[in-house]
């Protein structure tokens, strides 16, 4: 399978991420507290949110660790030699981030966020236009 090698993309961990996921605890955080609700309903609500960016920190660690294609077949990289088909379904693109939604195996709905700094300038050209031009 030689064309493998050339339509794999490695996918790195994204600071940008990382400062959109802060920024966003913080907005509604502080939304949360300037609503006037009671005492007691903020703190659940902020206990709620913080939960939520918990799960959302926990399931960064366990993002794909590369993509590759071949003509209208999708792999995700799990790490360790493990590869996981995947059936695009949409994609969302701006100029510093692409939210891939897609079909697994076991045909649940999945979405992808990749950040800019996920990969290299050259691979995210390359996935943009791949992303760009494929049916969906």
């Amino acid at each position: 399978m030689s064309g493998f090698s050339q339509h794999s993309l490695p996918l790195m961990a994204s600071r940008q991420r990382v400062v959109f996921l802060i920024i966003t605890l913080v907005m509604a955080i502080y939304g949360i507290w300037q609503s006037g609700l009671e005492f007691w309903q903020q703190a659940l609500l902020s206990l709620a949110v913080f939960a939520m960016a918990g799960w959302e920190w926990r399931y960064a660690a366990r993002l794909p660790v590369a993509m590759r294609w071949r003509e209208q077949f999708w792999w995700l990289g799990q790490g360790q030699g493990r590869w996981q088909v995947i059936t695009p379904v949409r994609v969302w693109m701006m100029p510093w981030v692409i939210v891939l939604d897609y079909r697994d195996e076991l045909l649940r709905r999945r979405s992808l966020l990749l950040f800019r700094d996920s990969l290299q300038g050259d691979d995210w050209r390359r996935l943009q236009v791949r992303l760009r031009y494929q049916k969906l």
